[in-house]
């Protein structure tokens, strides 16, 4: 049986983070910056907030991450925003995200929220799928852009 838990992170968490951190946001972003934002997520004096799963043995084998933005598409006023979520392949379609999701829900209701945003990649089908099977309904498709000025 695959059994893990899932608890609030904590400091020491933060080698183990950040290490998952890096494959769902490295091609993107610089990865001592992804290093440097754990311990502002832990701070409880913002509304940034994120899990651990770890299996049985201990290991890290996912996270989640949310945080209430003040916007999100198709949300009245501030809202949870579910920023990342990222579970090792090995445990992939065992029910691992969902339960991560399920902790964001939680967390987001206790704040006084009934609805949530969250986002993904255009190109990310496998994503997609997942943001459906969980509930969650399309609102808009963007795509961003940059110039140096």
């Amino acid at each position: 049986m695959n059994k893990f838990t899932i608890q609030p992170a904590q400091k020491r968490d933060l080698s183990d983070w950040g290490d998952m951190r890096i494959p769902l946001w490295g091609d993107d972003e610089d990865e001592d910056e992804l290093l440097e934002e754990l311990p502002e997520i832990l701070d409880t004096a913002n509304d940034k907030t994120a899990w651990i799963a770890r299996s049985e043995d201990g290991a890290a084998i996912g996270f989640a991450e949310a945080d209430i933005r003040s916007y999100a598409p198709d949300c009245e006023g501030p809202a949870p925003y579910l920023e990342g979520i990222w579970v090792a392949e090995t445990w992939r379609r065992k029910g691992l995200a969902a339960t991560l999701l399920s902790a964001v829900e939680d967390w987001a209701r206790a704040k006084g929220h009934d609805e949530m945003g969250s986002d993904a990649l255009l190109d990310n089908a496998v994503s997609h799928d997942w943001h459906g099977a969980q509930g969650f309904e399309e609102v808009e498709r963007i795509v961003v852009f940059r110039k140096d000025i």
